[in-house]
């Protein structure tokens, strides 16, 4: 089936295209929630809340992208507000949740010490990336945690190129410096 037509039966709510969607695009958008939210349960919930923004506002999809770019863009869009609302509230504490995701993605070759090496690290790693603005926290999010091109990131995020590659360069820098004062 053709993308037109699978849009066409979203916005007449076919439930059976529906479930497509989201049978289609779970793993993709709780990927990239948990990239930004670093928590399971916070990532389940934004990622429930995009599908329900998808579902609302399928209507008002142009198709001047793929569906996939646009749902993407939904995505980060309730990952920032997500954070914003966070800031807001004043709760401010390092996030926290790998062990569920470690308990799905453990290989049985892993011991405990190494496990809690490469926990330790994404901690930090974590840590350096809470700490960048929005706009270089998405480029570096979605160049090296989801493989995304710097072309892929500059359609997703609506920017220039150039743009996209002086946010990476710039997030790289800062992260190794934060990289450098924590473990110095």
């Amino acid at each position: 089936m053709e993308e037109s037509e699978f849009i066409d039966k979203l916005r007449k709510g076919d439930s059976v295209a529906f479930q497509k969607l989201v049978s289609d695009y779970q793993k993709m958008v709780f990927g990239l929630c948990f990239s930004y939210l670093n928590n399971f349960q916070d990532s389940e919930d934004t990622s429930q809340e995009v599908f329900i923004q998808v579902f609302k506002s399928i209507d008002n999809f142009k198709a001047e992208s793929s569906l996939k770019t646009w749902v993407y863009r939904i995505a980060i869009s309730k990952c920032h507000d997500f954070i914003k609302a966070k800031n807001r509230k004043k709760r401010f504490a390092f996030l926290t949740g790998y062990e569920e995701v470690e308990e799905r993605w453990e290989s049985n070759a892993q011991t405990p010490q190494k496990i809690l090496e490469n926990k330790e690290n994404m901690d930090l790693l974590h840590k350096a990336i809470d700490q960048l603005n929005e706009t270089q926290k998405s480029v570096f999010v979605l160049n090296h945690m989801h493989e995304k091109t710097n072309t892929e990131i500059s359609d997703l995020l609506e920017m220039p190129k150039s743009t996209v590659d002086s946010h990476i360069r710039r997030s790289k820098e800062k992260i190794r410096k934060i990289l450098g004062d924590i473990l110095n």
